[in-house]
């Protein structure tokens, strides 16, 4: 009797089957690796803004302040001078960079400041889910980039029927489009010319915000995408000493800082307020799902959702309007 020899492969269905539970497989773990990557550059965006506010604090107690969000040339008010990051880099082992950076400067903008920073990538600014390239024209139309801040000093609230601020000022005669139509109020912590310390922040530092993310990018009605992260790098501050414009009755623009005006992750670019170069109302946003880093006074840092109240928002970043929010 003849024996039947041994079957040692798979059949063609038996094959098909293993390669579908695969398939499964891999279609189910996806997401799950997706979410945890994700988890990770949250983590990451989160330790930024945490070596942010502790840099603050290391100003505070070196200074009695902490540092203004952003300032005219010390050598001359009518020239731009450095932003708030500038003065918190000997804090964040950046001490070189602050040395050699010229903050007497009369033209920020240009030489020697501009080849200092020209390719120059500052992770601690950099929020790693943000899809903005790292490097941004130190201008419109210049061909020198640097790091610009993926993350903003927040100057105050504008206000609006369900909250009143007295402290706003026009901003920005500059640039064309909605950068015209801006608001920069005093209300926040970070503001333009001005120096606070602890006891400002009536509201309490754990009640007050900051710092937050504007990491990604807003679009027009054509879906054109615009980056709303100052557009310029990481050291400009504002060229002027909040002295009105001659015939205008606007305020110069400041960078590095914005005004809350608008729910966080809005996506339209259109806005008033809203510009690359340098809308005073550019948003909070995040390429994280559903909200924001948001780094508060006391050096915390909290998760905000886009569903966030607008009046509640504004209170949030607001340091003295008497309001203890919660959220």
């Amino acid at each position: 009797m003849r024996s039947r020899a041994n079957r040692n492969g798979f059949t063609l269905v038996e094959l098909l089957v293993v390669i579908a539970i695969i398939g499964v497989l891999i279609a189910l773990l996806l997401p799950a690796v997706q979410q945890a990557r994700e988890a990770a550059r949250r983590m990451q965006c989160t330790n930024n803004l945490k070596q942010i506010g502790l840099a603050l604090h290391n100003h505070h107690d070196t200074y009695g302040v902490f540092p203004a969000g952003a300032v005219p040339s010390e050598n001359n008010t009518n020239r731009y001078g450095p932003s708030f990051f500038v003065y918190l880099l000997p804090y964040l082992e950046q001490n070189s960079l602050y040395e050699q950076t010229n903050r007497a400067n009369n033209t920020w903008n240009s030489s020697p400041n501009r080849e200092l920073y020209e390719e120059l990538e500052l992770d601690f600014v950099v929020c790693p889910s943000s899809p903005v390239p790292v490097l941004s024209p130190t201008g419109t139309s210049s061909t020198i980039a640097a790091t610009a801040a993926q993350y903003v000093g927040i100057a105050g609230a504008a206000d609006d029927s369900n909250f009143s601020e007295n402290r706003n000022r026009k901003c920005c005669n500059c640039c064309g489009g909605s950068n015209d139509d801006g608001i920069i109020a005093s209300g926040g912590v970070l503001v333009p010319n001005e120096e606070f310390n602890m006891s400002a922040v009536v509201d309490g530092t754990s009640n007050t915000g900051v710092v937050s993310e504007w990491s990604n990018y807003v679009k027009d009605s054509s879906g054109t995408n615009y980056r709303i992260d100052s557009r310029h790098y990481i050291g400009m501050g504002t060229d002027r000493d909040w002295t009105v414009d001659s015939g205008t009755g606007t305020y110069r623009r400041a960078f590095s800082i914005t005004t809350i005006r608008w729910p966080i992750n809005h996506n339209d670019y259109t806005l008033p307020g809203v510009h690359e170069n340098h809308g005073a109302n550019n948003g909070l946003h995040s390429a994280h799902p559903g909200g924001v880093n948001f780094l508060v006074t006391d050096g915390s840092v909290r998760f905000l959702p886009e569903t966030i109240e607008m009046t509640t928002l504004k209170r949030l970043v607001t340091r003295d309007d008497g309001q203890v929010v919660q959220y």
